[in-house]
């Protein structure tokens, strides 16, 4: 990662950190390119949860339409059993 780091930053040319000896000028790139890529994750993260919360929403709805062709009842949801048992 050291040398990557170095190699894509010399060649920019903006900053040239040394052929890698300035150990202290590295690591806070290194860190700050970490920060980046976890919030990059994070966001990507996110994102997915929200496509897949669609995802359900539509087969929700499918499956709505299906039960109503075939003139299935909802269901009421039921509490699972012993449910209120964690309130005492």
């Amino acid at each position: 990662l050291y040398l990557y780091i170095y190699l894509s930053i010399y060649t920019k040319g903006s900053i040239s950190p040394g052929c890698g000896c300035e150990t202290e000028q590295v690591d806070d790139i290194v860190q700050e390119l970490k920060l980046r890529m976890r919030g990059r994750g994070d966001t990507a993260q996110i994102q997915r949860a929200e496509e897949q919360i669609s995802r359900l929403d539509d087969i929700d709805a499918k499956l709505d339409l299906i039960m109503k062709h075939l003139k299935i009842e909802h269901l009421q949801q039921q509490d699972p059993p012993f449910a209120n048992a964690m309130d005492r």
